[in-house]
């Protein structure tokens, strides 16, 4: 079995009652990890990330049987952990306005002695980007979907993709290259 992210959350799986043969568990265990790993560079933080992943494999459990009759389910639960990082994002951005004193800032990663300058600066130009930008650039550059995957994920058009896309590469080339942002339209 592969190491979950969550203690005790292959438990829960399998005290599901779910007559699946272990399907669900092996789906669970073949996918959560990845799953955590998309959250996390949505959301910027570990425990809500597997927080949220373990809220979609919740709402999956209740459907599993469509959900593996589904062309792919995976694409069906990653949708849902997309959808649920970015409410957990619009959640905390507007706490945060609300108690700016308070909260500040995101909670930032502990990050070891081996991760270098730039990617640090990197993943923190990625997060300052609005929710639905940073969606498209972690499906597609992270978890390396095709733009039609992507739109299904995020249930919008392979255009929208693209023009976000673009945008997002704006964003992050200014900051990350210091170069003034282009104006995109479009």
């Amino acid at each position: 079995m592969t190491e979950l992210c969550v203690p005790g959350a292959m438990e829960v799986v399998r005290d599901v009652a779910v007559e699946d043969d272990g399907e669900l568990a092996a789906f669970f265990s073949q996918h959560f990890k990845g799953l955590c790993q998309v959250a996390y560079l949505l959301v910027g933080n570990a425990s809500v990330a597997e927080e949220v992943v373990m809220d979609a494999f919740a709402s999956t459990v209740a459907r599993w049987d469509t959900v593996r009759r589904a062309d792919n389910p995976l694409a069906y639960v990653r949708r849902a952990v997309v959808n649920m990082s970015c409410s957990r994002v619009r959640r905390f951005v507007a706490e945060r306005r609300a108690y700016h004193r308070v909260h500040a800032r995101y909670a930032e990663p502990a990050w070891d002695g081996g991760v270098s300058e730039t990617f640090r600066a990197a993943v923190d130009a990625v997060a300052a980007l609005p929710p639905r930008q940073r969606a498209t650039v972690v499906l597609r550059c992270f978890a390396d979907l095709p733009e039609a995957e992507i739109a299904a994920v995020l249930g919008c058009s392979v255009g929208t993709v693209k023009s976000q896309l673009s945008k997002a590469r704006a964003r992050l080339a200014a900051v990350l290259l210091d170069r003034p942002e282009e104006d995109h339209h479009g």
